[in-house]
C-alpha cells in the first residue's frame, strides 16, 4: 500500500517559512550535564564540581568531544560557580536549569507561579551574581525538561516573567519536548511515563503494515503540542529527544523510520517557523544492566551517530544535544544508601564514567563531532527549503526532480533559482551501504560534493541535471549546486 502522509506533516510542512537568508545554526553541541552525581549530600566523591580541578577536567574533556554549549542541573551557587569559571575561560558557554526554582516560586495555595516570588528569589540570589561575573558566558536557561501538556502555561509564564527583567530579557531559552511516541502519563505529566509499542500508533512489525489512521492520531497530537509548547515557552533552542538505538525499534524499522522522519521533519518545520532553532538529542548513552521495560539503550557507536545526524539534517535540523555527560544510577531519588555505597559498573554508560574517566562513548561523540562540525558549517549559510523521500510520497521537491529508489532521501538548502544551492543526502539503512541516482529539476553548470576527510569540495560533474550518489562509509553526503 502507497504510504499517506498525515495531514498534519502537510500542515507543519505548510507553515511561513522564515526569509531565504542563512538560517541560524549551532556551532558545537549542548551537552545535559548529569544532576545524580552531584545532588546528594553530602556530595559523591564522583561528582564532577566538587572540586575546582575535576570541574576544569570535566568542562576540557567535552569540550575536546565538541561540546560548547552545557545544560547545567540544579546545583548549589558554589558548585555552578566551579563549573562556570572554565566554561568561560574557554570560550564557551552554559545554560541554567529553571524548572525547579519556577515550580517552586507559588502563590500559597493558588498554585500559580509568581514572577515576584521568582526574581526577587532565584533571579536576585543566583542568576543575577551570576550574570554579573560571568556575562555572556551564561548565555541563557534551560526550562523544564520534556514539558507535558500541562506546563504549557507554566513555561508560557516563565517566559513573560524572564522577559519582563531588562537584565535577563535578552538570555537565550532551551527547551526539551517529549519524543513523538510518547504515552498519555507523559503528555499529562503523569505517573509512569513512557512510549506507545508500535501497535499502539499503527505499526505491524511483522508485516510492515501501517494503519496510517492510528498513525495519523499521533502525529496530529504531537503536532499541536510541540506547536504550543514552541508558542507559550518562545525558546530559542527546540529539541526533542527520540532515542532509535533500542531493540523495539531496532527489530521495527518501519516504526523507526516514520516516527524518525515525522518527528524530526515536525519539529524542525515548527522551528523555523518561528525563527527557533531545531536541535535533536543524540543517543550518548549506554544501559549497562537489565531494565525492567525491556527495552535498554543499545550502544550507538560514531557511524549510527552519524547516519542519525545525516537524517536530521536532510529534514532541516541545525544542531545536536547530548546526553548524557556522566554515567549515572538509576535509583529512586531517596535511595541515597544505595547510590553511595556503590553502583559500579553504573545502570547508564553516558561520555564519562563515575570516576570521571572518559568511556568508550567518548570516542564516538568526538568522531561525530569531526563530521558535524563541518556539515552544520556548510549548511548555515543556506535556508533549508524542503526534503524528498520516497517512502514518505514526496517525490520530487524545488532542486530533486526524482530520487532513483528509496534507499536514499534528500534535504535541499536554497532555491533553483539561485546561484548556488545545496542538497544533503542521507541512506535510509544505519547499517548497510545505500546508493541512488539522483534527477535534478534543471542543469548546472558544477556539481561539488563535500569531502569530509579532507575537508574541501570536489568537482563531481559540470553541466548536468545528475548525482549518482553512494552512501557507504559515510552516511550522509553533502553536494553543492552551482549556476556559474
Amino acid at each position: 500500500m502507497k504510504p499517506i502522509v498525515p495531514l498534519s506533516l502537510l500542515l507543519a510542512a505548510a507553515l511561513p517559512l522564515p526569509s531565504l537568508a542563512a538560517e541560524q545554526w549551532v556551532d558545537g553541541e549542548f551537552v545535559m550535564m548529569t544532576a545524580e552525581n552531584c545532588q546528594l549530600e553530602p556530595n559523591l566523591d564522583s561528582c564532577y564540581a566538587r572540586t575546582p580541578a575535576l570541574a576544569e577536567q570535566t568542562i576540557d574533556r567535552l569540550a575536546r568531544m565538541g561540546a560548547k554549549h552545557f545544560l547545567l542541573p540544579s546545583l548549589r551557587a558554589a558548585d555552578l560557580d566551579r563549573l562556570a569559571k572554565p566554561i568561560k575561560d574557554r570560550g564557551l558557554d552554559f545554560y541554567t536549569y529553571e524548572g525547579w526554582a519556577w515550580k517552586s516560586s507559588k502563590k500559597g495555595n493558588e498554585g500559580t507561579a509568581d514572577c515576584a516570588t521568582y526574581r526577587s528569589g532565584r533571579v536576585a540570589g543566583e542568576l543575577l551574581p551570576l550574570k554579573a561575573k560571568y556575562g555572556a558566558a551564561f548565555a541563557g536557561l534551560h526550562y523544564v525538561d520534556e514539558p507535558g501538556e500541562a506546563d504549557i502555561g507554566h513555561v508560557g509564564g516563565l517566559t513573560q516573567c524572564v522577559k519582563s527583567d531588562p537584565q535577563l530579557a535578552q538570555m537565550k531559552i532551551f527547551i526539551n519536548l517529549l519524543p513523538l511516541f510518547a504515552n498519555n502519563d507523559s503528555y499529562v505529566s503523569g505517573a509512569n511515563p513512557s512510549h506507545l509499542d508500535p501497535p499502539q500508533y499503527g505499526v505491524d512489525c511483522a508485516s510492515g503494515a501501517v494503519d496510517n489512521g492510528k498513525f495519523n492520531d499521533m502525529v496530529v497530537r504531537y503536532s499541536a503540542y510541540a506547536q504550543n509548547i514552541a508558542e507559550a515557552a518562545r525558546p530559542d533552542y527546540l529539541a526533542f529527544n527520540f532515542y532509535p538505538f533500542v531493540p523495539s525499534l531496532q527489530n521495527c524499522t518501519v516504526a523507526r523510520d516514520r516516527l524518525l522522519a515525522w518527528n524530526m521533519s515536525i519539529v524542525s518545520n515548527i522551528a523555523r517557523s518561528r525563527g527557533q532553532v531545531p536541535v535533536a538529542y543524540l543517543q550518548n548513552a549506554k544501559t549497562t544492566k537489565a531494565v525492567a521495560n525491556g527495552d535498554p539503550f543499545d550502544y550507538a557507536n560514531f557511524h549510527k551517530l552519524r547516519w542519525y545526524a545525516s537524517w536530521f539534517y536532510a529534514f532541516g535540523g541545525r544542531g545536536l544535544a547530548n546526553y548524557v555527560s556522566h554515567s549515572v544510577c538509576l535509583k529512586e531519588a531517596n535511595d541515597t544508601q544505595a547510590i553511595v555505597g556503590g553502583c559500579r559498573p553504573a545502570d547508564t554508560m553516558g561520555l564519562i564514567d563515575q570516576d570521571n574517566q572518559l568511556t568508550p562513548l567518548a570516542s564516538d561523540q568526538t568522531s561525530l563531532h569531526g563530521f558535524s562540525r563541518q556539515a552544520q558549517a556548510e549548511l548555515a549559510a543556506y535556508a533549508y527549503r524542503g526534503f524528498v523521500d520516497n517512502k514518505l510520497s514526496v517525490q520530487t521537491g524545488e532542486l530533486v526532480g526524482w530520487i532513483s529508489n528509496d534507499q536514499v532521501l534528500a534535504g535541499e538548502y536554497g532555491l533553483g533559482t539561485d546561484a548556488r544551492a545545496l542538497v544533503f543526502f542521507a541512506r535510509r539503512n544505519p547499517d548497510a551501504a545505500g546508493a541512488a541516482t539522483i534527477g535534478l529539476n534543471k542543469w548546472w553548470v558544477k556539481v561539488e560534493q563535500y569531502d569530509f576527510d579532507a575537508g574541501q569540495w570536489r568537482v563531481v560533474g559540470t553541466s548536468t541535471n545528475r548525482i549518482d550518489v553512494a552512501l557507504d562509509a559515510f552516511p550522509g553526503a553533502l553536494y553543492r549546486l552551482s549556476a556559474q
